[in-house]
């Protein structure tokens, strides 16, 4: 027997004369439109679910990795075999990269040999410094792709989504894709409308809008909607400046195997070092509920509330850089990012973006030095007014900090 999670559903199950599918409680401890994303895509497989009590009590039984150490321990019962198709790195070739890197995996050196291995990219160097301008005034955005397919399935999900005691509201789930075929369709129309000015915009921030030029498949390629290969496929295949190109591939060939490599490697000992670090407790209700006082954060919280999901500027130049300002508690941090801005979180991407980008720099070496921003940079790379907030915002006073104006 095949047990599937709702993050296996771009595995092969050939081979298998049973496959069924395990709604595992951890996955779930969520904002309710990743709860109702993840009951949606169960409901649109057609695979039989499988209780925790049933998963215990099997004898001979077989599960993909689930990328959380959590799991694993969870059922020393489980035969677990190798993914095959949710990263592009096989278990080979981690173990190469990490005889190759033992102290010092800076994420730059790591994507290198990351495109050596699949010839991708090999001679072309970072654009990152090309993908750091502004939105103009008066730039019209293209139009938000909605998929309309599976409704039925939506509702249900939804209705039973807010019901629950988590964060955040459902009804997003109504415009996002639950099988592959729609998801293949929402990430083409990213291609074909967005990906032109990805690069450029990649780090714009607007009051208004929270999607601006990203492809917002992240949730899709870490449940299994999408592949990786199929993603660099069709990005390759693309007519769009190489500038945007290459930033997207730095993204999921690069920062996101990045991130599973160092939760395999290093993983335990990153959340133990979360859990044990000192710091101020997290005001949950001010954190969720966008009243900390500081504007741009605030109206951020806001849209996290309805979307389950900001882009990577926001999540490190404002949410965490913030927190590191106001000296949050590590753990405290982490849960609110995985229940929070959880769409697409999961613990081994959580655990390694936090930890890399957050607090250990070092030991063995993730980072140079750690990201932190001023007021002066929303400012520079957003449509936020000066303000108040600008006075609250938390100054920098720690050389160890690569302060970004």
């Amino acid at each position: 027997m095949l047990i599937l999670l709702p993050i296996h559903l771009g595995e092969d199950i050939s081979g298998y004369d049973k496959v069924v599918i395990y709604e595992e409680p951890l996955l779930y401890n969520a904002h309710k439109v990743k709860c109702a994303f993840l009951r949606a895509i169960v409901m649109a497989s057609g695979y039989k679910t499988i209780t925790e009590k049933e998963v215990k009590n099997l004898k001979d039984a077989t599960m993909y990795d689930p990328l959380d150490n959590r799991i694993r321990r969870k059922f020393p019962n489980i035969n677990w075999i190798e993914l095959r198709n949710t990263f592009m790195l096989r278990e080979s070739q981690l173990e190469r990269l990490r005889a190759k890197f033992q102290k010092n995996i800076i994420h730059g050196n790591f994507f290198k040999e990351v495109k050596k291995e699949f010839g991708i990219f090999e001679d072309i160097s970072s654009k990152d410094k090309e993908n750091r301008k502004k939105l103009p005034r008066d730039h019209k955005l293209p139009i938000r792709y909605i998929d309309k397919n599976n409704i039925d399935i939506k509702k249900k999900a939804i209705e039973w989504a807010e019901s629950l005691e988590q964060l955040g509201s459902a009804q997003e789930l109504i415009n996002l894709p639950i099988t592959h075929k729609t998801a293949l369709t929402y990430f083409k129309d990213f291609v074909n409308k967005k990906l032109e000015y990805f690069g450029v915009y990649e780090d714009a921030i607007l009051e208004h809008d929270a999607f601006i030029y990203h492809s917002h498949i992240s949730f899709l390629l870490n449940c299994g909607l999408l592949t990786p290969r199929q993603v660099i496929k069709l990005i390759l295949k693309s007519r769009a400046p190489l500038n945007s190109r290459e930033g997207f591939i730095r993204q999921v060939l690069g920062w996101r195997e990045y991130m599973r490599f160092i939760y395999r490697y290093w993983g335990d000992d990153l959340k133990h070092r979360l859990e044990t670090l000192p710091g101020n407790r997290l005001d949950w209700k001010k954190w969720t509920t966008g009243n900390t006082g500081i504007y741009p954060a605030d109206v951020e919280i806001l849209k996290v509330w309805q979307y389950g999901w900001c882009h990577h500027i926001i999540r490190l130049m404002i949410f965490l850089n913030l927190m590191k300002l106001y000296k949050i508690k590590p753990h405290d941090i982490y849960l609110w990012f995985s229940r929070f801005i959880s769409l697409d979180a999961y613990e081994w991407v959580m655990v390694s973006n936090i930890s890399a980008m957050g607090y250990f720099a070092d030991k063995p070496k993730f980072m140079t030095r750690e990201y932190i921003s001023s007021s002066a940079y929303i400012l520079r790379m957003s449509d936020y007014h000066r303000g108040e907030w600008c006075d609250k915002w938390p100054q920098v006073t720690h050389n160890r900090f690569r302060k970004i104006e």
